[in-house]
């Protein structure tokens, strides 16, 4: 129901962050805590190039990606939420938010464990 009236309220809203997957906007949205929009977008094509899937992001050596991230801000927290046993759990929480909302609004909940 909010979702629906915040659609009619700004019927011309778009997401500053920019993506391809929808998993791609799940963690622009994690790394833009405590960050601008516009630096997310400067660190995303690069993110992206050198980690093209949920596994690559897994298996990742932590170091190399918080390099990455490290414009974002909390470099070492955020790096260490998709490597390992971060990324698994999008995959999984994605899956959830598609089913529920089709995949065209990602609630909050989508990013808790408890959820």
């Amino acid at each position: 129901m909010a979702v629906e009236t915040l659609e009619q309220v700004y019927p011309q809203a778009v997401c500053a962050l920019q993506y391809a997957k929808p998993y791609e906007l799940l963690i622009a949205v994690r790394l833009s805590a405590q960050c601008t929009d516009a630096r997310v977008n400067q660190v995303m094509p690069t993110l992206f190039a050198t980690y093209s899937s949920l596994e690559q992001f897994a298996a990742t050596n932590l170091s190399d990606l918080e390099e990455i991230v490290r414009p974002c801000g909390f470099y070492h927290t955020k790096a260490k939420k998709y490597q390992g046993y971060g990324v698994p759990d999008l995959r999984k929480f994605w899956w959830r938010c598609s089913e529920y909302h089709g995949g065209s609004f990602i609630p909050s909940w989508c990013w808790s464990q408890d959820g």
